[in-house]
C-alpha cells in the first residue's frame, strides 16, 4: 500500500489533527530486530500445509473471541475480525468476519513500529489496545488489541483482532451520538496504548479503558476474549515454528503476499487503463439538520497500479465523517471480495499495488476533532459502496473480470438503532438491532442477488434469532420476514432486504437512539442501468392497541393493524422513547440491481411474482412484464407493454446535448464491440474509440467524453427508483432526482444517477484515449 505523500503531509499527519499514513519505506523509532531468514529451497507441499494452517489458526482466532466474549454483538453476529501480519505489517490473512476490520490493522502495526518500538517499546508477551479512527479503527466502538510475534529476540509476525463494543463512553448509551458537534461529545478515541506487558495485563490501563464504558462487566469479558484470541493465536504459530522452523513460516507468508500480488497483476493487466467514478449523497449532518452532502470516489487504473481518490467530496460534516483508515479498509472490503477473491482472504499482496490519494478535511478523510462515531456504520459504509461501484465498473469493461463484480448489497447504510434501558430481569442493559445483517446481496453480471443473503463483507456474519435477541432484551417481536420488491429492480435484480416490528416486552419502555443514513435518499445504487436497492425505514405507531389486543388472543403481522398514530423517524435522533404500546417497525434497504429491468427474461419475472420476491404490480410498472390469469409471463403482451414503455422514455426525456463535439449519429455492428458495461459497448477506430449501445449500436460518443451527453436524459422522482421509497420530504428539504440514460436509438436503460437537481451531468467511464 502507498499514498502520495503530498496530499498530507502540508500538514501534521501523525494521527494528532490528519491520519496517521505509515511512510514508505517504514521507519521504526526503536531497535526493532525484524526475522529476515527466508528459505530458498522450501518444496510445495511444505508451503502448502504451513499456508493452511496459517489459515485455520487465524479461523481459530476468531473462534475463540467468539466463545468468550459476553456481548451478544460477538457472539451472534460475528461482529469482529482476526488478522496475521508480517513482521513490518503486511496483512497476510484476515478472518472470514467482518472484513474491513482486517483491512485497516496494517496502519496500527506499522504505527507501533513507527512510534512505540523505543518508548514504551515492543517486546515478547507484549499486546496493544487502541480504538483511535486516527491511527486505525472504523470508529470508537471497534476496538483493536495487536500483539507482536517473537522468535529468539527478533518480530516474526504480528497477530491482531478488532470487536465491536456496545459501549465505550460518549453522550448517548451506544456510543453513536446523533447530535455530536464534534469528537468530544463521543467515546475517547485512546491511542496505540500497551495493554499486556511480557505477558501481564496492566491494571492501570484496563481499568482506564473500562472506565469509559456504560456496561464495564461486558467491556471486560470483551477484553480478555480478544487477549485470548491473540494469546491462542500466537502459541499455535510458535508451535508451527517450532515444528517447520521460522524461516519456513517466513518463507510461506512472504509467498503467499507474492503469490497474491501475481494474481492481482494478471487481472489487471485484462482491463482498459481509464478512470471510473461514483457520486452518492448522505442526508442529515446531525440531529436537527435537513441537509444532502456529497461524496465521490473514482478509481484510476493505469498499467499495475490502482489509485483511489475521494476528491469532489464535500467538507467533513457533523456525524457524516469517517477516517482514513476506514475510508481505506471499506475499499479494501471491495478488493479482497472481488479481485481478490481467489486469494481467499489474504490481501496484502493485491494492496502491493494499490494507492490511495484522500484529500483531508473531507467526508471521506475527516480531521481530528471531527466526529467519527459514526464512522463505522455512515461513512465508511458509503466509501464501500461507493468504491464497490467503482471497482464494478471497471471490472464490467473487461470480458473476463466482469463475473466477478456485484452490485451494491443491503445496509449500503447499516440501519443502525440502539437501544437501552432496563429489561426483563430489572438490569440496564444496552444494545444494537443488528437484524439488517440478513440483508439481500446486490445482483451479479449474470445472474440475480440473493435474497436475504446477508453481507459479503462479512462471510460469517448472521442476525441473532428472534428468540435469542427476545432472551437477552426486553422486546417482543411481532414479525420478522423478507421484503418483497425491496431489492432493486434490472436485468438482474437485487436481492430482496427485509422488515421487522416489535414491542417492548417486560418492561415499561425502550430508548432508542437512530444513527443511520439512506432513508431520504438511496444509496445502494445500482451498475449499469439498474435500480437501486429500497431505502431503510423507521417508523414508531404511537398508542397502539397492540397489548391489550395480544391480551384478547388477537395477533396480526401488521405493525399498522393496531391502530395509533403512525411517527416516521429520522435517520439521526437520541432519546426516544418506545412505550409499553408503541410499536416499532424497520425496513431495511436491500440488493442494487444491475442492466436495464425491461431486459429481464419474462419468465423469471413470472418466477418472482410466484415466489412472492416481486409483487404483480411491480412486475408490469418496472419490468414490463404482463401476466395471465396463470400467472405465467404473456410474452405478446409484454413485448407490445415493453416497446410502449421505451417510447414513453424517449418522449419524456430531454433529448441529448453534447458539447464535446463527438459524434452523435452512426451505428456499429454490435457483434464485435468491446465491453464497457451491460448495455455499452466499444468499437476501435483508427485515433480514437467509439461508444455504442450494444442493443442496437448506436453511437454514444468516444471514450474520452461523457456518453450520458449523448443519451436522452430522463429526471424522475426518487419514488420511481424503488416501489418501496417513500418521499424524502419529512427528512430533507434539497430537491433530488433519479436520472435516467436512455439510448436514442432504443430506448434502452444504459445507466442511472442519484443527484441533486442542481448537479451537473458527471462523467462516470472514462477510458485512457491510447489503450488498445
Amino acid at each position: 500500500m502507498t499514498i502520495a505523500p503530498d496530499r498530507l503531509t502540508s500538514e501534521r499527519w501523525d494521527g494528532k489533527v490528519l491520519p496517521y499514513v505509515p511512510r514508505e519505506p517504514l521507519q521504526p523509532a526503536g531497535d526493532v530486530r525484524f526475522f529476515d531468514d527466508f528459505a530458498e529451497d522450501m518444496d510445495p507441499v511444505t508451503y502448502e500445509v504451513i499456508r493452511y494452517s496459517l489459515s485455520t489458526i487465524n479461523d481459530e482466532h476468531g473462534v475463540t473471541i467468539a466463545r468468550l466474549s459476553g456481548s451478544p454483538i460477538t457472539l451472534y453476529t460475528n461482529d469482529f475480525n482476526s488478522v496475521i501480519l508480517t513482521a513490518r505489517g503486511e496483512i497476510v490473512l484476515f478472518g472470514p468476519y467482518v472484513q474491513w476490520f482486517g483491512g485497516l490493522m496494517d496502519t496500527v502495526a506499522k504505527y507501533l513500529i513507527e512510534h512505540l518500538s523505543d518508548n514504551p517499546g515492543i517486546g515478547p508477551g507484549d499486546m496493544f489496545l487502541t480504538n483511535d479512527p486516527w491511527v486505525g479503527t472504523t470508529h470508537q466502538q471497534d476496538v483493536l488489541v495487536m500483539a507482536p510475534v517473537f522468535w529468539e529476540g527478533e518480530l516474526l509476525c504480528w497477530v491482531a483482532n478488532a470487536a465491536h463494543q456496545y459501549d465505550v463512553g460518549g453522550s448517548v448509551p451506544g456510543s453513536f451520538v446523533p447530535s455530536a458537534k464534534d469528537v468530544f461529545d463521543e467515546g475517547v478515541p485512546l491511542p496505540p496504548i500497551k495493554l499486556v506487558e511480557a505477558g501481564v495485563m496492566r491494571r492501570d490501563v484496563k481499568e482506564l479503558y473500562l472506565r469509559h464504558g456504560r456496561r464495564p462487566d461486558i467491556l471486560e469479558i470483551d477484553l480478555h476474549a480478544q487477549v485470548a484470541g491473540n494469546t491462542d493465536a500466537a502459541k499455535r504459530i510458535l508451535a508451527l515454528v517450532g515444528r517447520y522452523g521460522p524461516a519456513a513460516v517466513n518463507t510461506t507468508m512472504e509467498r503467499m503476499l507474492q503469490t497474491g500480488e501475481k494474481a492481482f497483476l494478471e487481472k489487471l493487466k485484462t482491463i482498459p487503463d481509464g478512470e471510473w467514478s461514483e457520486v452518492g449523497y448522505l442526508e442529515q449532518a446531525r440531529e436537527g439538520d435537513r441537509g444532502v452532502y456529497r461524496i465521490r470516489m473514482s478509481l484510476e487504473k493505469s498499467a499495475d497500479t490502482l489509485t483511489f481518490r475521494c476528491d469532489g467530496t464535500d467538507p467533513q460534516i457533523g456525524i457524516l465523517n469517517t477516517s482514513y483508515a476506514a475510508w481505506r479498509g471499506g475499499i479494501t472490503t471491495v478488493i479482497a471480495a472481488t479481485l481478490a477473491a481467489d486469494q481467499v482472504y489474504s490481501i496484502g499482496g493485491a494492496l502491493r499495488r494499490c494507492r490511495f490519494e484522500p484529500t483531508p478535511r473531507t467526508i471521506s478523510c475527516a480531521a481530528y476533532p471531527a466526529s467519527v462515531s459514526c464512522g463505522g456504520t455512515i461513512g465508511g459504509y458509503t466509501a464501500l459502496l461507493l468504491g464497490n461501484n467503482c471497482v464494478g465498473k471497471m471490472l464490467d469493461s473487461s470480458a473476463e473480470m466482469r463475473r466477478f463484480l456485484v452490485c451494491n448489497e443491503a445496509c449500503s447504510q447499516f440501519p443502525l438503532i440502539a437501544i437501552s434501558g432496563r429489561n426483563q430481569r430489572d438490569e440496564e442493559f444496552g444494545t444494537a438491532v443488528l437484524d439488517g445483517m440478513i440483508g439481500g446481496l446486490g445482483a451479479f453480471s449474470f445472474r440475480d442477488g440473493v435474497d436475504t443473503g446477508g453481507l459479503y463483507f462479512i462471510p460469517r456474519g448472521r442476525a441473532a434469532n428472534v428468540e435469542e435477541n427476545e432472551f437477552h432484551f426486553p422486546i417482543l417481536y411481532l414479525f420478522r420476514r423478507e421484503q418483497p420488491d425491496s431489492g432493486g429492480a434490472g436485468r438482474f435484480r437485487g436481492g430482496n432486504g427485509g422488515e421487522l416490528s416489535f414491542i417492548p416486552h417486560g418492561t415499561s419502555e425502550l430508548v432508542q437512539t437512530t444513527a443511520t443514513g439512506g432513508c431520504a435518499v438511496p444509496t445502494g445504487l445500482g451498475l449499469a442501468g439498474g435500480h437501486p436497492g429500497c431505502t431503510n425505514f423507521f417508523s414508531l405507531v404511537r398508542g397502539s392497541s397492540v397489548v391489550r389486543d395480544f391480551a384478547a388472543g388477537r395477533i396480526v403481522a401488521d405493525a399498522y393493524a393496531y391502530g395509533g398514530t403512525t411517527e416516521r423517524l429520522q435517520p439521526k435522533k437520541a432519546f426516544t422513547l418506545q412505550r409499553a404500546d408503541d410499536v416499532y417497525h424497520m425496513r431495511w434497504a436491500a440488493g442494487a440491481g444491475y442492466g436495464d429491468p425491461l431486459t429481464r427474461e419474462p419468465e423469471a419475472v413470472a418466477a418472482d411474482v410466484a415466489a412472492q420476491h416481486v409483487t404483480a404490480q411491480t412486475a408490469r410498472s418496472l419490468y414490463g412484464v404482463v401476466l395471465s390469469a396463470e400467472g405465467l409471463a404473456d410474452v405478446e403482451a409484454t413485448d407490445a407493454e415493453r416497446r410502449a414503455a421505451r417510447e414513453r422514455r424517449l418522449a419524456n426525456g430531454r433529448a441529448p446535448s453534447p458539447a464535446c463535439g463527438c459524434p452523435s449519429d452512426g451505428q456499429a455492428d454490435t457483434a464485435s464491440l468491446a465491453p464497457l458495461s451491460a448495455h455499452l459497448g466499444i468499437a476501435a477506430g483508427a485515433a480514437a474509440r467509439s461508444v455504442h449501445c450494444v442493443e442496437c449500436g448506436r453511437i454514444l460518443g468516444l471514450t474520452s467524453c461523457n456518453y450520458k451527453a449523448h443519451c436522452v436524459q430522463h429526471e424522475r422522482p426518487l419514488v420511481d427508483a424503488n416501489p418501496l421509497n417513500v418521499s424524502p420530504d419529512e427528512i430533507i428539504d434539497e430537491a433530488m432526482t433519479f436520472r435516467c440514460y436512455y439510448c436514442p436509438g432504443c430506448g434502452t436503460q444504459v445507466a442511472t444517477d442519484i443527484a441533486r437537481a442542481s448537479d451537473e451531468l458527471y462523467c462516470d467511464i472514462r477510458l485512457a484515449a491510447d489503450d488498445g
